[in-house]
């Protein structure tokens, strides 16, 4: 029988989302400007807040989800999204928190874990050290551990963070975190780094993080984790079975074997029957692949991007200032942003209609 797919390799950059969106329906256009602002391979969300009911879905991307079953309401959960041009499978992993896990060829075998861990989880060394030892190398742990530690940026090293903090030591991770905070808590005020990145030592010299200075209207920084050289990636190219001259393919094939002189060694004869197969398939049937476009959402405007420029400024200037009423410009901006996105999408489908 004909094989479906067949990999093919082609020269990309690896860029990986780590964000905590705080939902993913209310953030969803928000996530599509992300994807457009940055064209990642791979989408890690925290607090995506499904329920078994949802089926979410990101144009170009195949999605893994972890969704909590056991609350009333839906909240928490995590989700990795990844680009359908890369081979990847889901890998399970055997643990209480809340994770997804993936293994991708890039080319090389990677897998990456997504975790978020709620503030009022009693999270035990054993737990963590556990979910590690469960990674395949290299590995990268990505996610809100909603853990406060000097070594990634927060002023104080306590409960949590000193835990996760042993864990690196002991288990010999590199932490990927350059000391920039990750969440802005809008009440007080207040910028924190809780949201880490992990790896093992084989792949961290290969990776550079940085956090995006705007919001996309969570309370958590996007982080982008990427290898800034171009390498092959390992994509899935089908076959246009639906579109097959099967005739004309079954002929070709038997004029190709009755003119082969097969060898007496069975792995050479294997070789060259599926060559006559392969070759017969080309002229017949033929193959395609599809390549990500970088689109953006189809009711963004000049209005939106004025909108949300003059809100990212506010922020970085209260950031700066750390003053008050800089701060209150801000939340006006952002309702304001709200407001202009909004209407935006509602007049776009309007026009639709």
């Amino acid at each position: 029988e004909l094989a479906k797919f067949h990999l093919l390799t082609y020269n990309v950059t690896f860029t990986l989302i780590q964000w905590n969106c705080d939902g993913f329906y209310p953030r969803l256009e928000r996530l599509q400007q992300l994807i457009f602002d940055t064209a990642p391979t791979f989408i890690c969300l925290q607090e995506t807040n499904f329920t078994q009911s949802h089926n979410p879905q990101l144009k170009n991307y195949i999605s893994y989800n972890f969704i909590r079953i056991a609350h009333l309401r839906a909240s928490g959960g995590t989700s990795i999204f990844v680009s359908n041009d890369i081979y990847h499978q889901e890998l399970h992993i055997n643990t209480n928190l809340e994770t997804i896990a993936v293994a991708a060829w890039c080319p090389n075998k990677l897998t990456i874990c997504n975790v978020y861990i709620p503030p009022n989880y009693y999270l035990t060394n054993s737990e963590i050290a556990d979910l590690i030892k469960q990674l395949p190398v290299p590995f990268l742990l990505v996610g809100d551990f909603n853990a406060h530690g000097a070594m990634w940026g927060s002023k104080l090293t306590f409960g949590r963070g000193k835990l996760i903090e042993n864990l690196i030591n002991d288990a010999n991770l590199n932490l990927l975190n350059t000391g920039s905070s990750t969440y802005f808590h809008i009440q007080t005020g207040t910028f924190s780094s809780i949201d880490l990145s992990l790896c093992d030592p084989g792949i961290a010299p290969l990776l550079t993080w940085h956090t995006l200075d705007c919001l996309y209207d969570s309370n958590h920084f996007p982080i982008v984790i990427s290898d800034n050289e171009p390498k092959e990636a390992v994509f899935l190219r089908k076959w246009k079975i639906a579109e097959a001259d099967w005739d004309s393919f079954s002929l070709t094939v038997k004029e190709q074997i009755n003119q082969t002189m097969f060898s007496n060694n069975i792995n050479e004869a294997v070789s060259q029957f599926t060559d006559c197969i392969i070759s017969s398939a080309n002229l017949h049937i033929g193959k395609f692949y599809v390549t990500s476009t970088k689109k953006s959402v189809p009711w963004w405007n000049e209005s939106c991007k004025l909108a949300v420029r003059k809100c990212k400024t506010a922020l970085n200037k209260y950031r700066r200032t750390r003053n008050d009423q800089d701060l209150i410009n801000f939340k006006k901006l952002r309702a304001q942003s709200r407001r202009v996105l909004k209407t935006s999408k509602q007049e776009s489908w309007n026009q639709y209609v």
